[in-house]
């Protein structure tokens, strides 16, 4: 009993660290998440709180691993972990009931198991657990340990868990796993090997039974097509039997406000070229603009691309020109792809031959003058 008591804990605190810290570390990707439960509850009100959320959410369950790992506070931490377990199983199971928020921008989602029902096993697996650590230490008052040092812990935990999102949400994450990191070719990232495993589907028929009018699946090889006393056709549907090759990056594409689609014309571009990612400028952030604008035309004098891509509406995007002075060549993109690009908005990021090579959140922007000595852009003379 007592060594399954302490894989019990062990698993569970090790789960909530991992899950707080790595949510943590792009709280604002995060956040998203959030934002898209608030618009599918029609909550959307309540939109501005999903960074708070996001944030306080990560440090709880930081806090309530490294107390179910240091054994302190541990009819806490378990009822701690129960809530935050049940809240994510809640969460999980509206999605795959429902069939929403299946995808998600944020870092954690390097944990999710490929489908919403797996993810649901996940969350109840832990859930689950959590509910045993939960009912054994209530009863038991003993393991409410108190001890000043490890209580502080828990504390500087989420306390630490909190300072790396903001960190996150003020520059870019202190690691970036997404698709769209530093060094990522996205045309390469774009293709699929000629020797990657395919996708695999299979024919699958509905039939229902004239007596008893349950619907039964039937295949291609025993389905009952000559049986028409007994059976009647329903539908078909075909069913994934074997997932294939899923590229990192399926669905980027730029297109000019025009509808011309120019995304070969980017990644194939062989000299610098900056992509300013704002996926909503009616929330982007305007204090950065006039360094923004006087980058756009550094750009625009010595030769080098500068694009915005945006997924806002033309309204939106004319609006936005007459507010922020800009001049820059606007583009379309799809707000999800554009979100995941980088979680600052506006943010920056900069090309060459397809290839990422830096990224930059609006507080953080570049000068003119790094550019040049960092990465050999050229100033033209003036004449």
């Amino acid at each position: 009993m007592t060594y399954l008591l302490a894989i019990c804990r062990w698993f569970t605190g090790f789960v909530l660290c991992a899950f707080g810290f790595m949510r943590g570390i792009d709280a604002m990707g995060f956040s998203y998440k959030i934002a898209e439960y608030f618009k599918v509850f029609h909550i959307d009100e309540f939109e501005l709180l999903s960074l708070p959320a996001a944030l306080i959410f990560c440090a709880a369950c930081t806090s309530c691993g490294v107390g179910l790992l240091l054994r302190v506070k541990l009819r806490t931490a378990a009822l701690g972990a129960l809530l935050l377990s049940g809240m994510a199983s809640a969460m999980a199971y509206y999605a795959w009931h429902y069939g929403v928020v299946h995808a998600c921008v944020c870092f954690g989602d390097i944990f999710e198991t490929g489908s919403a029902l797996g993810n649901l096993y996940a969350r109840i697996l832990v859930m689950f657990v959590s509910l045993l650590l939960s009912g054994y230490y209530t009863s038991r008052n003993k393991y409410e340990f108190n001890s000043d040092r490890n209580s502080t812990a828990m504390f500087l935990s989420g306390l630490a868990c909190t300072a790396v999102g903001m960190y996150g949400t003020l520059n870019l994450p202190l690691i970036d796993f997404r698709p769209y990191k530093t060094g990522v070719n996205i045309l390469q990232s774009m293709s699929i090997p000629e020797d990657a495993p395919q996708f695999e589907y299979a024919t699958v028929l509905y039939y229902r039974n004239n007596q008893t009018g349950l619907v039964k699946e039937f295949t291609e090889d025993n389905y009952p097509w000559r049986d028409t006393v007994n059976w009647t056709y329903q539908h078909m549907k075909n069913k994934m039997v074997k997932q294939g090759y899923q590229p990192p990056i399926t669905d980027f594409m730029v297109k000019t406000e025009d509808e011309n689609d120019i995304t070969l014309d980017i990644l194939s571009d062989t000299s610098y070229n900056f992509l300013l990612v704002a996926a909503d400028v009616s929330h982007s952030n305007l204090k950065m603009q006039p360094q923004i604008n006087r980058l756009y035309e550094f750009c625009k004098t010595n030769g080098y691309h500068f694009r915005c891509l945006t997924a806002s509406t033309p309204k939106q995007i004319a609006r936005f020109k007459i507010i922020s002075g800009a001049e820059y060549e606007f583009c379309i993109a799809d707000a999800t792809v554009l979100k995941t690009m980088i979680t600052s908005n506006p943010g920056l990021l900069l090309l060459k031959n397809g290839v990422i090579v830096n990224k930059w959140h609006y507080n953080n922007l570049p000068p003119p003058e790094k550019l040049i000595t960092k990465y050999g852009f050229v100033q033209r003379k003036e004449s």
